[in-house]
């Protein structure tokens, strides 16, 4: 019965062996040389069998000077360690190291190592204490081999963990590990030794990787109190044959930068890695048309790669059944699965790697490759009668793909990228585009929700943005093969705190009308934004005889002026005699742009007397100032707008090929006043680049609407010879209008208001279709179009006492667009009681409510 016992024994328990193939899974796993009390070496058995260190060696002693290596122990001399804080040192007879065990080597004791890390390590390079302590001491390889010191060199070392039998002619290594610089670097190749053996022949050692090629871990120090850890437990590309290893591999060939990071000491512990870097995910790309070619790619802006099992892709949404991907985590309508909608989740152990792009073919890799001719990284579903190598998407919740799924391009649509850990109440968002009319759009603020935690207690979400100020990258879709593409990987205006994105970000706030253009595809790689375009930009106003002279500039609020330069021509060579660099600064925000006189408090100050008064030009370039000189000839190269003037003087044929044909020299003495008046643009911001046709003599106002303009220039086009020329006439100032339905929800009313009182200068107004700024009653300003809520304007109504159709009284007296005009704030609750405000007639007896 006995020896059933003892046969029973020996299969049931792991046996204590050093073979070579079970050495091989010791690992040096954690690395502290800094600070000095906590230095120690970390090993870890990796393996499934408990391992015997008694003929383990630990050393950081080399010095190719005095040819002092570590293998030269089967010699029994010139081995290192024992001074100048290089130790060789043994495991202690009859270590052994458990299965996934880490065990420490505290480098200056075990006291100091305590001290510094609040628990004991496995063994101490030498007794720190008076008296012998309860921490394992290492042993000397030799004879004062540690000799009480040893220690690891901030700057450069290696540390170097071998096997050695005692009698062998070579050792075997089993880790190399080096940073700093590799003049501790040790190269065995070829070295032929002879040890205690019984015969006089010797062993020549095999290749190791030569020095020169040898990866170190960090060319710096890590900081105090972090360590170097071992991430990568296989090694990394480590050549695994023909090597000095105890099974045949190189040790010296790992690529040490890539599977050691630096990261907070944890000793006698595993590595933790830090969670993904969600926040460097973007998408970056997405094709709605053809079909075929839909697509949406991602991109990792970050440095490191990014583990894609816990993150999901959805465009789903239905705000009439309260159908939301944040619902996936009470594991209903959380969308996807039909009506072309879709809810994903990437593959299960996908990565991303730092910079790099990949896309989900929404059609399938095979549409995807007859559309683009390369394959996508991932398909949203299995397009072929049978799978290929392109991975499939899986389904964020039974059926929310359900073999179909895709991106409307006709009205608008949503894509998500967001983060789940499939336990937590809440998700996070990653990034978040729309387009159209945003009736997909979401707004998750204050909504209370509990997931599958074990708690029956909500989560609530942050605030977003509102719908209606959400941002969307076009009101339509993008040509037939083109794609929106990201230009800007830091995301443009986007608050990055108080939201719900992975670092507190509000991915729901971001300009992506500024921050996607449309483009060629480039699917799985960056996009090439189109250079950079002129700013809309014109001359709207020069005063050039006065004592405060200036030059007024017109345009897009706040439009940056990078690589913009002003340039002044003379009339009596037609070459330049003055630069004015405006480069690096930006339109106001009213949309205007002064140069001139320091009493005008301008942008840019310029001397007086500066613009000269008879004919000569003022011209503004899209071109940097370094490629004008003073002298220089006359170009239209890179022109944006020119006004070429005179006060009284003769038309100048060469200045005038700065203007579009036929367009005229203009006087600014016309009304003999030159000295009090000025040449601008009537109306305000008319007429186009280039072109002078609507300049008047007027009243100055600098950086400031020209409201000094003759009224009669608006209808300067109309012909009122009969009642056909005229209704055709005036029509043909009116005629570019928008019409909106009154059955329809989209666009709201701040929509609307802003198209009828867009501002239509041609500086601003870009596309007719776009309400790029908003002009002011009362004020008699613009504004930048910002969206409902968002604005420093309001909706004034223009009949008094007027209200909006929320109020449930019927009989009240209603009022719709064409009865309300957009304001001023400020300037509109300083008017207070005036009319087309409250008007009340206890104040003012012309004015009735009835």
């Amino acid at each position: 019965m006995k020896k059933i016992i003892a046969l029973m024994l020996s299969f049931c328990c792991i046996t204590s062996v050093h073979a070579g193939a079970t050495l091989s899974e010791l690992l040096i796993t954690e690395v502290a040389v800094t600070p000095t009390d906590g230095e120690f070496i970390e090993i870890h058995n990796r393996g499934g069998s408990i391992i015997d260190l008694t003929d383990v060696y630990l050393t950081d002693a080399t010095f190719s000077g005095g040819g002092t290596y570590y293998y030269n122990i089967v010699t029994g001399t010139n081995a290192g360690g024992g001074s100048f804080a290089d130790f060789h040192a043994r495991f202690p007879s009859g270590a052994t190291i458990s299965p996934g065990e880490y065990q420490t080597v505290a480098m200056t004791g075990s006291t100091a190592f305590f001290g510094i890390y609040g628990f004991n390590p496995t063994y101490e390079l030498f007794e720190d204490d008076g008296a012998a302590d309860a921490i394992p001491d290492m042993l000397e390889a030799f004879a004062g081999s540690i000799n009480g010191q040893g220690g690891l060199t901030n700057g450069g070392e290696v540390a170097i963990l071998y096997y050695w039998d005692g009698n062998t002619d070579l050792v075997s290594d089993l880790d190399y590990v080096i940073w700093g610089d590799t003049a501790e670097a040790v190269d065995k190749s070829g070295i032929a030794i002879d040890g205690p053996d019984a015969d006089a022949d010797t062993s020549t050692y095999l290749n190791d990787t030569v020095i020169a090629s040898q990866i170190i871990v960090s060319a710096s120090t890590h900081a105090s109190g972090n360590s170097w850890q071992r991430a990568d437990l296989t090694e990394g590309t480590e050549t695994q044959s023909g090597g000095n290893g105890i099974a045949g591999s190189d040790e010296t060939s790992e690529n040490l930068n890539v599977t050691f990071v630096e990261t907070m000491a944890t000793p006698n512990a595993a590595y933790t890695p830090p969670p993904p870097n969600y926040g460097a995910l973007l998408i970056t790309e997405i094709s709605i048309i053809p079909t075929e070619g839909e697509f949406i790619e991602i991109h990792n802006n970050g440095l490191t790669s990014i583990d894609l099992t816990d993150v999901y892709l959805t465009d789903a949404t239905f705000s009439g059944g309260g159908t939301y991907y944040y619902n996936i985590v009470t594991g209903a309508n959380a969308g996807g699965g039909g009506f072309a909608d879709f809810h994903a989740r990437f593959p299960s152990g996908a990565t991303i790697a730092a910079g790099e792009y990949q896309t989900i073919a929404l059609s399938g890799s095979t549409n995807f490759n007859t559309t683009y001719g390369v394959n996508p990284t991932y398909e949203l579903y299995e397009d072929d009668g049978a799978p290929d190598a392109i991975p499939d998407m899986l389904e964020a919740v039974a059926g929310s793909i359900n073999n179909q799924g895709g991106l409307t391009d006709n009205s608008g649509e949503v894509v998500i990228l967001y983060t789940w850990d499939g336990m937590s109440d809440l998700v996070m968002d990653i990034d978040y585009v729309v387009w159209g009319d945003k009736v997909e759009a979401v707004d998750k603020t204050g909504i209370l929700i509990d997931g599958p935690d074990a708690d029956a207690d909500t989560s609530a979400y942050l605030p977003d943005t509102s719908i209606p100020s959400q941002i969307v990258i076009a009101l339509n879709s993008h040509a037939s093969g083109n794609t929106w593409q990201r230009s800007d990987l830091s995301e443009g205006v986007e608050v990055q705190t108080g939201g719900n994105g992975v670092d507190g970000s509000n991915e729901t706030s971001e300009d992506t009308d500024n921050t996607f253009f449309e483009g060629l595809p480039s699917p799985n790689a960056a996009s090439v934004p189109p250079p950079p375009s002129a700013p809309n930009v014109i001359i709207n106003e020069v005063d050039a005889v006065s004592t405060a002279e200036f030059i007024e500039l017109y345009g897009t609020s706040n439009a940056s002026l990078t690589d913009v330069t002003v340039v002044l021509y003379q009339g009596s060579d037609d070459t330049i005699y003055d630069i004015i660099d405006i480069s690096g600064l930006n339109m106001g925000s009213d949309g205007y742009f002064l140069i001139g006189d320091s009493s005008l408090t301008p942008e840019v100050t310029i001397p007086a007397n500066t613009l000269h008064d008879d004919a000569s030009a003022v011209a503004i370039y899209f071109s940097n100032a370094s490629n004008f000189t003073i002298g220089g000839s006359l170009t239209t190269t890179d022109l944006m707008d020119a006004l070429v003037y005179d006060s009284g003087q003769a038309d100048d044929a060469g200045l005038l090929t700065l203007l579009n044909g036929g367009q005229a020299q203009i006087d600014e003495n016309n009304n003999s006043n030159a000295a009090t008046e000025s040449n601008a643009r009537c109306p305000n911001g008319s007429g186009g680049a280039r072109n002078t046709s609507t300049y008047n003599q007027v009243t100055p106002t600098p950086a400031a609407v020209n409201n000094s303009c003759p009224l009669e220039d608006y209808y300067a086009s109309v012909d009122p010879t009969n009642a056909t020329t005229l209704r055709t006439t005036l029509h043909d100032i009116i005629k570019v209008a928008i019409s909106f339905p009154y059955s329809n929800g989209s666009p709201n009313t701040w929509e609307v208001l802003s198209f009828a009182d867009e501002d239509h200068n041609t500086g601003v107004d870009v596309n007719p279709n776009l309400p790029e700024a908003v002009w002011m009653v009362y004020k008699n300003n613009s504004y930048t179009y910002n969206g409902g809520g968002q604005q420093p304007y309001n909706r004034e109504h223009t009949w008094p006492k007027s209200y909006g159709f929320s109020l449930p009284d019927d009989n009240a007296p209603r009022t719709d667009a064409h009865h309300l005009m957009m304001s001023d704030v400020g300037y509109n609750s300083t008017r207070g009681n005036k009319y087309f405000d409250y008007c009340n007639p206890a104040n003012d007896g012309t004015c009735s409510n009835a």
